[in-house]
């Protein structure tokens, strides 16, 4: 088993007998050690040769510095070229399922994110492991041990649970599209925020605030307002869609000029006013005393 020098893979020479004869580091384009074993390889590319080398259908025919003339064939190994942790973040509580992409994890003993080990875990091939994080908190160190040794492969970010303290405006049109802020804590990873059962995506401002267009409702009515993020799913506000206001009757209908006359003014959809204008001039003052009167 091969011992990768660098994370980012390793170019293994063999000569025309398939004998392996050096490791080349990829970075530094030198020979980092001589090999004697004879061994088979997986053809995964010539890219990354020394300088100096011509390769044509994989094979190299100048001298390699530090080893006797050739010709070798020249194949790069991927050793840990794409490890990694995915998904890398999670609730503190545990549960999240995560996969580890690295080389020579058959037969390992245990998958540990920092001092914990994986709720449980499998190993599905030689490059990749399937684990449940534990719980924690903060970033850990997620490493793989084997009856040979043991390797870091990534970290794992534990994320708190997030939640709601604000929602402004508390209400908006039933066709949706307004921009909702939403203030709390835990925002910074937020998925998706819930208007009822509709979703919607939002932009996460920091970590205490998200702005978000309401989504379009089916009809009038308060719905719950939560936000799904990496950590979890926070506690619940209240939003209310306003069905358009629409007017069916006014009285009296006329007043003096200067004004002062008081109005009774009927219809639907009117508890929410903000405004009344009169000709385009706004009222002095008005008051809606249902959501079918207003004053």
């Amino acid at each position: 088993m091969l011992t990768p020098y660098r994370p980012d893979g390793l170019i293994i020479l063999t000569d025309r007998h398939g004998k392996r004869v050096a490791i080349i580091d990829p970075v530094s384009r030198q020979v980092t050690r001589a090999l004697g074993v004879a061994a088979p390889l997986v053809v995964r590319g010539a890219s990354g040769l020394p300088t100096g080398l011509t390769v044509a259908r994989l094979t190299a025919a100048a001298d390699v510095p530090g080893l006797r003339t050739g010709p070798f064939e020249a194949f790069e190994e991927l050793l840990n070229r794409f490890s990694g942790v995915f998904p890398d973040q999670g609730p503190y509580t545990g549960g999240t399922v995560v996969t580890l992409i690295g080389h020579h994890f058959t037969g390992a003993t245990d998958v540990r994110f920092g001092p914990r080990s994986a709720a449980s875990f499998a190993v599905l091939d030689d490059a990749t492991i399937m684990a449940v994080t534990p719980v924690g908190t903060g970033a850990v160190p997620v490493t793989v041990i084997t009856p040979g040794g043991s390797a870091r492969i990534g970290y794992f970010f534990y994320i708190h649970w997030p939640s709601l303290q604000g929602i402004a405006p508390s209400a908006g049109p039933i066709g949706g599209g307004n921009v909702v802020e939403l203030s709390g804590d835990g925002l910074s990873t937020a998925l998706l925020v819930n208007f009822g059962a509709a979703t919607a995506h939002p932009t996460a401002v920091s970590d205490q605030q998200l702005l978000v267009a309401a989504p379009p409702a089916a009809g009038p009515g308060t719905v719950p307002v939560y936000v799904t993020t990496t950590g979890g799913i926070s506690n619940r506000l209240l939003y209310t869609y306003v069905a358009v206001p629409a007017v069916t009757g006014v009285s009296p209908r006329t007043g003096p000029v200067a004004g002062g006359t008081t109005v009774l003014v009927t219809g639907t959809a009117l508890s929410r006013t903000t405004a009344v204008t009169v000709g385009g001039v706004p009222a002095a003052s008005f008051r809606a005393f249902s959501d079918t009167l207003l004053v």
